[in-house]
């Protein structure tokens, strides 16, 4: 979480723009606290199209290209997340043929020392 900085306070206003419930809204933002409503909560405020209009060339480049950082922090963590996915799913297949195979070798022991 985000305290003593100008951001929460900016979050802030952004969420109770876009209407979210006051309960909802922290006072120290967090992280995907801030994404979300910089993401997406902030186009539910209709005043934020109506600033679009005043806006001068080079600030909707600025503004865009303030959406395509956002999109690619978003699709970052996306990607890390999926690779972590990976790496678990990974574990527990070798986790499970590990113990498979374990078992098997065990079960074959087994029959070669009974059957002496």
């Amino acid at each position: 979480a985000i305290g003593d900085s100008n951001t929460s306070q900016t979050i802030r206003v952004i969420r109770e723009q876009a209407k979210v419930q006051p309960d909802k809204i922290s006072d120290k933002a967090s992280f995907n606290e801030i994404m979300l409503a910089l993401a997406k909560e902030r186009f539910y405020d209709s005043s934020y199209f109506t600033k679009l209009i005043s806006y001068e060339e080079a600030d909707l480049a600025q503004e865009q290209l303030g959406i395509d950082i956002l999109t690619s922090i978003m699709l970052r963590q996306i990607y890390t997340m999926q690779e972590q996915m990976n790496g678990l799913i990974a574990a527990r297949a070798s986790i499970k043929h590990n113990g498979e195979t374990l078992g098997n070798i065990t079960t074959d022991l087994r029959s070669v020392s009974s059957t002496e």
